[in-house]
């Protein structure tokens, strides 16, 4: 059967996690601040940690790209809403979206 690791099964797992992506002590002052040795200490940060980074990272990303998503939707909705206003006040400004310079349009109040 294989060895458990004394990290992971530690009641301050998280804790022990943080000072390890910290960096601010040494792996020593580390496993003596949670009473653990210090080879497994260097396993854990070798071997689970990496994971737990990997899927904190995946996660994160996940999290910022349904944001932009989020954003995204959000502003295709206010662009067809004026588009629409725009189509059924009959205001020209619409129209002159397709133009570079749509700030110097002539055949809007833009101009």
């Amino acid at each position: 059967m294989p060895r458990l690791c004394s990290a992971c099964n530690h009641l301050r797992l998280t804790e022990i996690n943080e000072d390890l992506v910290r960096k601010i002590d040494s792996y020593r002052a580390i496993a003596s601040k949670y009473g653990i040795t210090e080879s497994s200490l260097k396993r854990h940060a070798a071997t689970h940690l990496p994971l737990k980074l990997t899927a904190a990272a995946h996660a994160a990303e996940v999290v910022e790209a349904t944001s932009l998503l989020d954003q995204v939707q959000r502003l295709h909705a206010e662009a067809a809403s004026i588009l629409d206003q725009a189509k059924r006040t009959g205001t020209a400004a619409w129209r002159c979206s397709r133009s570079r310079r749509p700030a110097r349009c002539s055949r809007c109040s833009r101009g």
